[in-house]
């Protein structure tokens, strides 16, 4: 009986394993850069998750120092009123204060927030549709630490005042009770301030600028860690920034308006910012004022006088 060839391949039983070799050797071709290819697309699916991540923190960081230093604007106006900032300050291990202001009325501690969609329900902060607990507790952990520090120098913890000031497009956001804490924003901030009243003397505002400078030191950042890359990385010079210009005249109509708003006695030991300029001026002799009748000159001085007269010797009008 003869042997019959079939289709598609060869009759002989010896030539039937070639097909299977020949089949392995095809797919261990290239198996080595097949590998490569498979590591180098896990890696670099990786690093776009990497960079959207630290693209997204640039964003957040770029927001947030964009506010710090709007509020920080503002508030540094207003050490004509006798006011001092301290700004960017550690409180724990990786936590800072944003703002320590000192002056008049108290000690801020001051958390600047530049959130789009901040809301408030009954005393419950949101930032869009998530509660901002967290942020409103580490506030007030902050606000305990500071009210420590004061307390070695006889302020009670009325006088320290833990707030959220929201800028961008919050920054019209009105005065809010959290609780004890405070959101408004920041084109409400210096007005609310002015309210506070005179808790503090000038010589009190120096010494608790000076415990808290001691005991909250400048936050310092640390070094980036050294990153493994393909290409070299070049740093970009960082161009100085123009910080926001502050409206003055806004400023003192902010005052007036809250001095008006108190009781006459304040008002009529009130002194325009020209005039605390006039009081807090130095010279190196006598000085004169004048001025007609009504505008404040006799007011000014007797600001004036009494820090700089003599112990014993009686202020005449």
């Amino acid at each position: 009986m003869s042997d019959v060839a079939t289709v598609g391949g060869s009759a002989n039983p010896r030539e039937s394993p070639a097909e299977p070799r020949r089949a392995a050797t095809h797919a261990r071709a290239g198996a080595s850069q097949a590998q490569l290819a498979a590591r180098a697309a896990a890696r670099a699916r990786a690093l776009q998750l990497e960079v959207a991540r630290l693209q997204e923190q640039v964003r957040r960081s770029r927001a947030a120092c964009a506010s710090e230093r709007s509020v920080a604007t503002h508030l540094q106006a207003m050490e004509v009123w006798g006011w001092r900032l301290l700004v960017d300050r550690r409180w724990a291990t990786s936590a800072n204060i944003d703002m320590l202001h000192v002056g008049p009325g108290g000690v801020l501690v001051v958390d600047a927030k530049a959130w789009a969609e901040p809301r408030v329900t009954g005393t419950t902060l949101w930032r869009g549709d998530a509660p901002a607990d967290d942020d409103v507790d580490t506030l007030l952990a902050a606000t305990v630490r500071v009210e420590e520090v004061v307390a070695d120098l006889g302020l009670a913890p009325v006088q320290v005042h833990p707030v959220l000031v929201f800028s961008g497009r919050a920054d019209h956001m009105p005065v809010t009770s959290l609780g004890r804490p405070v959101a408004v924003g920041e084109r409400g901030l210096v007005p609310w301030v002015t309210r506070l009243g005179d808790r503090l003397s000038p010589q009190q505002v120096d010494l608790v600028a000076e415990a808290l400078d001691g005991a909250f030191p400048p936050h310092e950042s640390p070094a980036p860690a050294p990153a493994h890359s393909l290409l070299p990385v070049v740093v970009p010079r960082e161009e100085p920034e123009q910080l926001p210009l502050l409206d003055t005249v806004e400023l003192e109509a902010a005052v007036i308006e809250a001095a008006l708003a108190g009781p006459v006695e304040a008002w009529m030991s009130f002194l325009h910012p020209a005039q605390l300029a006039v009081v807090r001026r130095s010279t190196n002799g006598p000085a004169r004022v004048r001025g007609p009748a009504g505008t404040g000159w006799d007011g000014q001085d007797r600001h004036r006088a009494p820090p700089r007269r003599a112990p014993g010797r009686p202020v005449h009008g």
